[in-house]
């Protein structure tokens, strides 16, 4: 390649770094210089093909890639919750068996609930009226036998 005195300068040109005098005198090389002439020519072309590639890509793209990441997203939620729905049924099933194994295994007494426990449950009606007050009178007697030994 022949060298001349505006090689070094032809980015610059290309790239309007140059002041508006210098860039007059470099188109008039141009069209005279065959060397410096194929350089811009190189130097475009290069900036065209890197223009290209750093490109964003088309809408469209774009588009369908948020597309299938929000599709994604929401076959993981509903994976993760068809596991956790598993997960909590396996849960009630082993603690149901478990508390019908050991409800099974152990013996259950059933102890016959004192007069004033059936009174504290039972509502009020003429049957129970009349055995009101002697249930008062053991349940004050009963707690005052307790703050005595206080």
């Amino acid at each position: 390649m022949n060298e001349c005195e505006y090689t070094g300068r032809i980015a610059a040109y290309r790239d309007g770094e140059v002041p508006p005098g210098e860039r007059r005198a470099i188109e008039e090389h141009l069209t005279q210089c065959e060397a410096c002439a194929r350089e811009l020519a190189q130097l475009e072309r290069l900036g065209r093909m890197l223009g290209d590639a750093c490109a964003g890509p088309e809408a469209g793209v774009l588009a369908r890639v948020s597309a299938e990441v929000l599709a994604a997203r929401e076959r993981v939620i509903v994976r993760l919750a068809n596991v956790l729905t598993a997960a909590a049924a396996l849960v009630f099933v082993a603690c149901t068996t478990w508390v019908s194994v050991a409800a099974d295994g152990d013996e259950v007494s059933v102890t016959p609930a004192s007069a004033w426990e059936v009174a504290a449950v039972t509502g009020t009606d003429e049957t129970s009226a009349s055995t009101r007050q002697p249930i008062a009178r053991w349940i004050i007697t009963d707690l005052s036998l307790e703050n005595a030994d206080d």
